[in-house]
């Protein structure tokens, strides 16, 4: 095969890691195979030899005894969510310890019994004994070289270099795969990479180096703790070296880097990572920390993620530097505050629950996330504070200039952004109290001087308007609409008629009569009002309304259009065309309709 052609050994090689099976383990030539073709200069041929290396060594493991633990409720109280992890400090310690690295829970309640692996793991000359591949002279002479780890590493930063900077998964995986069944190799490999990070200008050498680390911790669940420890020892210090003097071109692979060694893992695995990125001092007042600040909350993004529900504990060691901090200036910065406040607020909702069955109910009332009072405060002085200063200020310039007004413009775009992302993830569910609570602060908001606020503003009310909402806040929702209605700015009240035909549209079988009454007056308050564009924006909300209410809506609305259409009054007569439009959009629905010409005349007229 050696001798062939590139394009011929691509094929081969890929055809032999599509051939392998989880139930059939290839014979110890193909592996060898694998390991020339993984020091190949031509990127499609050494990726090929990644890929079918990476399959070889997911067959060839041995699976290891897995066995049930069904005491859940014990071990996932909310005390201990509470209290912050500790990695284990003794072998004995960490050999007793039930490590769940699959996150099993979730709001649907905790399962019944959950699987873990046997521990502990075995100690390196165990593992010597019983794999086929570590028996290999061959095999083991380029595993052990650190001549071939360095090459491997030079070129994989190279094809780095030469494409795009994008974090290669499959680099992960085939370092999990090495590192599990030679696990005794990872001095040699540390050694090779070590010397990659803290070449910080060197984007190729950064990002191989990120997908290597991911993958030894990935795997140091299948090593002994003495073994464990040492490496936390050793990587430690570089992710520090990292958080400081990395580049802004190589945070997306350290970001990545920090989300697979968090995926699936229990917490008290990846203490000594957690405790690090965890710990992190916001301050504003500096403008050379932004560039820090921003690395660290983008890197430790996804471990608060992927921690989910289980990383409460770490959590509450930052949610309130979070909270202090919505008004940073840097804009940046804000984004990665609003994303992490989201997560952090978000895993600590519990939806309503059954009281019987204790699963998730629709029709039970929806619980507060308590998690959301102190955000909720701040958020609420920074939006009243700046609509005072709109209001002391109108008409003047001094605004743009005024410290304290940007500061609470900073903030109120930071609260916009944790709305979007909620909407983004579709689990506005879980902050439906205070998304309610700063409503009419933000139908406020779509007639701001600012433009970037205004419309981000109007998307959430678009996007909130198509949301489903539970019927035990309809009424609330509606006494915000007609409070807004009342609004002096055209703009606000303009808004209040786009978000009412949608959300209408999503939850119809909510409403009761009176609160279709209240639209009803709602509706038509607006129909006359002052400005031409909200007379435009009631009259296609009254077109709508019709066809998604039905013949009823129309006919309690009939008689008034006739009474409107007969009058001498001026201000009536100005909006005929308007009322003649809605009874034309009504047709499809086979209803007496009010011709438009007939509003021309001032005599009355029988109508049909």
């Amino acid at each position: 095969l050696i001798p062939c052609t590139l394009r011929y050994q691509t094929i081969i090689v890929s055809l032999i890691g599509n051939l392998m099976l989880s139930k059939v383990v290839p014979p110890v030539s193909c592996f060898k195979l694998f390991l020339h073709l993984m020091q190949s200069n031509v990127v499609h041929v050494q990726k090929s030899g990644i890929r079918a290396a990476s399959v070889f060594l997911n067959v060839s493991k041995k699976k290891r005894n897995r066995e049930f633990v069904s005491d859940v409720e014990n071990k996932f109280t909310s005390e201990n969510l509470k209290t912050v992890p500790k990695f284990p400090s003794t072998k004995e310690e960490y050999n007793k310890t039930d490590f769940f690295d699959k996150n099993w829970m979730g709001w649907n309640g905790l399962p019944n019994k959950i699987m873990k692996y046997q521990q502990p793991p075995k100690e390196f000359n165990e593992i010597e004994e019983e794999n086929e591949l570590i028996k290999d002279e061959e095999i083991m002479k380029s595993i052990m070289n650190a001549q071939y780890w360095k090459n491997f590493f030079v070129l994989l930063a190279s094809h780095h270099r030469q494409g795009t900077s994008v974090f290669d998964s499959e680099i992960t995986t085939l370092m999990k795969g090495i590192h599990q069944i030679f696990p005794f190799v990872w001095r040699i490999v540390w050694k090779e990479i070590k010397e990659f990070i803290s070449e910080t200008d060197d984007h190729g050498k950064q990002y191989c180096a990120a997908e290597v680390i991911a993958g030894m911790v990935r795997a140091t669940k299948h090593w002994p703790f003495n073994e464990i420890e040492e490496f936390w020892n050793c990587l430690i210090p570089e992710i520090r070296f990292v958080l400081l003097y990395s580049v802004r071109e190589t945070m997306g692979a350290w970001r990545e880097c920090i989300q697979r060694c968090s995926y699936d893992r229990d917490i008290r695995r990846l203490t000594p990572l957690a405790d690090i990125l965890f710990d992190i001092k916001l301050d504003s007042t500096i403008d050379l920390n932004s560039l820090l600040q921003l690395k660290h909350l983008y890197i430790l993004g996804p471990m608060v993620s992927e921690f989910s529900w289980r990383g409460i504990a770490y959590d509450n060691l930052i949610i309130d530097q979070l909270i202090n901090n919505i008004s940073y200036p840097n804009p940046q910065v804000r984004t990665q505050i609003a994303t992490s406040l989201f997560h952090i607020l978000h895993y600590g909702w519990e939806p309503p629950r059954d009281s019987l069955t204790k699963k998730p109910s629709l029709f039970s009332p929806f619980p507060e996330n308590k998690s959301f009072a102190p955000f909720l405060i701040v958020s609420k002085n920074i939006l009243q504070k700046r609509e005072e200063l709109l209001i002391q200020e109108k008409g003047t310039t001094l605004l743009m200039t005024n410290n304290e007004y940007i500061n609470y413009s900073s903030g109120v775009k930071t609260i916009l952004q944790v709305l979007s992302i909620a909407i983004q993830y579709q689990n506005l569910h879980s902050i439906i109290h205070f998304s309610i609570s700063v409503l009419p602060n933000i139908f406020n908001l779509c007639d701001d001087t600012d433009t970037t606020i205004s419309s981000h503003a109007k998307f959430i009310l678009d996007e909130f308007s198509k949301y489903e909402i539970s019927n035990e806040f309809i009424y609330e929702i509606l006494q915000i609409l007609t409070n807004a209605s009342r609004s002096t700015q055209w703009h606000v009240r303009c808004a209040v008629l786009d978000f009412l035909q949608p959300f209408i549209f999503r939850n119809r079988f909510y409403f009761s009569k009176s609160e279709m009454k209240e639209i009803q007056n709602l509706s038509l308050k607006l129909l006359i009002d002052p400005q031409v564009e909200v007379r435009h924006r009631s009259r296609d909300t009254l077109s709508g309304l019709f066809h998604i209410c039905g013949q009823s809506f129309y006919d309690d609305l009939f008689p008034l259009f006739v009474s409107w259409a007969n009058t001498t009054n001026n201000s009536s007569a100005k909006n005929s065309k308007f009322i003649a439009k809605i009874s034309l959009d009504a047709y499809p629905l086979k209803t007496k309709t009010v011709p438009e010409k007939n509003f021309r005349s001032k005599r009355k007229t029988n109508f049909f």
